[in-house]
């Protein structure tokens, strides 16, 4: 029994761990390198994210 109470232990604490949610927020202005202009609607998203974030500026 004790076995079956540690087990379900380390599971639910492994569970907790990975069900944590992170956020953060990103702020700034797209602008154009050559003319240092904002670019109105540019996509923007995070690379190497799983599943893919992005949004419109």
């Amino acid at each position: 029994m004790k076995k079956y109470f540690l087990l379900i232990y380390i599971l639910s604490l492994i569970y907790s761990i990975n069900a944590q949610d992170y956020t953060q927020t990103v702020r700034g202005t797209v602008i154009d390198a050559t003319s240092k202009s904002p670019i109105p609607g540019a996509n923007i998203i995070v690379v190497n994210s799983k599943p893919l974030i992005g949004t419109v500026s």
